[in-house]
C-alpha cells in the first residue's frame, strides 16, 4: 500500500472573525484538536499541521499528539500560488 500523508491547514489569520476559528471549542475540544485526532485515527502518515498566524496557540493545541507542526512565514498578502509552494515544502519533513 502506498504511503499517504495528511496535511491539516491551520494558517489562516481569521481577520473577519477576529479570533482563529480552529481554536473554537466544540464538544470539549478545539476544532483543530478534533481534526488532528480524526486525522491520526486514519491510516495516513505522516500527519502534518501547517500553521502561520497564531502559531504558538495552534501548536499548543496539538503539542501532545504524534504529528508534526510546520510553521510557515509567508506574510499577510501571500498569493495562493506562493502558499501552495510553501506547503510543498512539507514533503521534506519526513
Amino acid at each position: 500500500m502506498p504511503k499517504v500523508g495528511l496535511i491539516l491547514l491551520a494558517a489562516g489569520q481569521a481577520q473577519r472573525m477576529g479570533l482563529p476559528k480552529k481554536l473554537l471549542a466544540y464538544d470539549g475540544a478545539s476544532l483543530l484538536r478534533r481534526a488532528a485526532e480524526s486525522a491520526l485515527a486514519s491510516a495516513c502518515r505522516p500527519v502534518v499541521v501547517v500553521t502561520g498566524a497564531n502559531d504558538e496557540q495552534i501548536a499548543g493545541q496539538v503539542a501532545d499528539l504524534p504529528l508534526r507542526v510546520y510553521i510557515t512565514r509567508i506574510g499577510r498578502k501571500a498569493s495562493a500560488r506562493l502558499y501552495r509552494l510553501e506547503l510543498g515544502r512539507c514533503r521534506h519533513m519526513r
